[in-house]
């Protein structure tokens, strides 16, 4: 029986191909989430469907998860990192918090609550769509603990995977801006592994999930680490998926109809409509700009 390597030949993993390299990882993290997912994922879809929103969840969750043990793994062992998530990007500082990291915190979310009023602030003074309160009472508390949980899980595994290791692994082969839309194109695409039916209903948000992507990486380069952080992404990211979370499960946003969905967003999706897109760009370009500034500082 072959020995395993030991963890002094495991750095040579870290000089092959940046394809082999990316392979290897999403591989491994395949293999190991096919026996969790017969455990987790199935029993819940015996119960809400193969494309209910439950067995979705549940294959999600388990995934990322999965993906983070395995690229902790990769740092850990491969490159052999002491603190493999802060070589990612991930800074939680015990001191100064209010300065650096409440401060990147912050700053994440003004951004998305901001651009998000102004979304749906110009869509209801356009007539595009109006704002409807229940006619029961609601239970709001729930809304927005749902929302935040969701908001804060989906940022910071997604952030960590898309933002934090495969941009720290593509910038050991490539230059920032090459790795920019890569990690874009990359978050874009394994967003669409889903059944044909739904990928050719939910193609439009495909060029938005990339200008996402874009505009998150963007975020990754502000704050007050050299090498980047990933605390404005996670905000950013966090705060529009707690957004649209809570404005669509409470039922806050309803289109008139006055206006075509591909210019409000097919099926409530502010990522596939030509508005939404738009706003994104304009978001994309001020974080640019304040990149820009930092950076002069």
């Amino acid at each position: 029986m072959p020995s395993l390597p030991s963890r002094s030949q495991l750095p040579n993993l870290g000089q092959l191909s940046l394809g082999w390299r990316l392979l290897m990882v999403l591989g491994a993290g395949v293999i190991v989430w096919v026996p969790i997912a017969v455990v987790t994922v199935l029993p819940v879809a015996a119960v809400d469907g193969l494309d209910g929103n439950g067995t979705a969840i549940a294959a999600g969750v388990s995934l990322y998860l999965v993906l983070l043990g395995v690229i902790w793994g990769w740092g850990r062992l491969v490159r052999q990192y002491p603190k493999p998530l802060r070589a990612y990007g991930w800074h939680w500082a015990s001191k100064n918090w209010l300065e650096t990291t409440g401060r990147n915190l912050g700053l994440g979310v003004a951004i998305a609550i901001i651009s998000m009023a102004i979304f749906y602030g110009l869509e209801v003074l356009l007539g595009w769509v109006v704002i409807s309160l229940p006619a029961e009472p609601t239970p709001w508390h729930w809304f927005w603990l749902n929302g935040l949980l969701l908001g804060a899980g989906v940022a910071f595994l997604e952030e960590l995977v898309f933002r934090g290791w495969l941009w720290t692994e593509l910038r050991w082969s490539l230059g920032f801006k090459t790795t920019l839309w890569i990690s874009s194109i990359i978050f874009a695409m394994l967003h669409f592994l889903k059944p044909l039916d739904v990928i050719l209903a939910s193609w439009p948000q495909f060029p938005g999930l990339i200008l996402l992507g874009w505009v998150l990486g963007q975020g990754r380069s502000l704050g007050h680490h050299p090498k980047g952080t990933l605390t404005i992404p996670i905000a950013m990211h966090g705060a529009w998926v707690c957004a649209i979370t809570v404005s669509q499960s409470a039922g806050l946003i309803t289109a008139t109809g006055t206006v075509p969905q591909w210019l409000t967003g097919i099926g409530g999706n502010p990522l596939a409509g030509v508005f939404g897109f738009g706003l994104l760009a304009g978001v994309g370009w001020i974080v640019v700009a304040l990149r820009a500034r930092s950076s002069h500082r």
